[in-house]
């Protein structure tokens, strides 16, 4: 990019330039970053990130807790109806903030990936989808039981007794 010049300027970061020779560069899109220096093309919007402006180099705005946000994602809005929107947390478990995938797991430290995954709903407790916390959508009512990962309460079978909250 740039006019008249002997050698090409590279485009900055958060811009791209299809073509050799062009005079200027263009902003990588919403949905898309352009990390780095001499893009020739912008790349889709990591996962677990929101990319809703023109021109990123690299996100900074993570997926929204309840949520899970794939690659390309480019609003927070989940009740949109323009865009890549982020999908609703997965029922049975809840999303922290900047969740990647729809695979629930553990997050252990020595696990990377698992901080990017949906988290299991905690025992005596239930998570319809959207959920953002370990307690979801609260304990699970008398005469019902939560096993881990329980969207909804269960109710006791005949000649089971669960009188207490969770």
């Amino acid at each position: 990019p740039g006019t008249a010049n002997i050698s090409p300027i590279p485009c900055f970061p958060g811009s791209y330039s299809s073509e050799p020779g062009q005079s200027s560069c263009k902003l990588c899109e919403v949905g898309t970053q352009c990390p780095g220096f001499g893009r020739a093309t912008p790349e889709l919007c990591e996962a677990g990130w929101v990319c809703d402006i023109e021109g990123l180099s690299t996100p900074f705005k993570r997926c929204p807790s309840g949520f899970v946000c794939g690659e390309g994602t480019t609003t927070d809005d989940p009740n949109t109806f323009f865009g890549v929107p982020p999908r609703s947390c997965p029922q049975g478990s809840f999303c922290l903030e900047g969740v990647a995938h729809s695979t629930t797991m553990d997050w252990l430290p020595s696990f990377e990936m698992g901080a990017l995954a949906p988290q299991p709903c905690q025992e005596g407790y239930y998570c319809p989808s959207n959920s953002s916390t370990p307690v979801g959508g609260g304990k699970c009512w008398p005469g019902h039981y939560c096993p881990e990962n329980s969207p909804y309460p269960i109710q006791t079978p005949p000649g089971a007794f669960a009188g207490e909250d969770g």
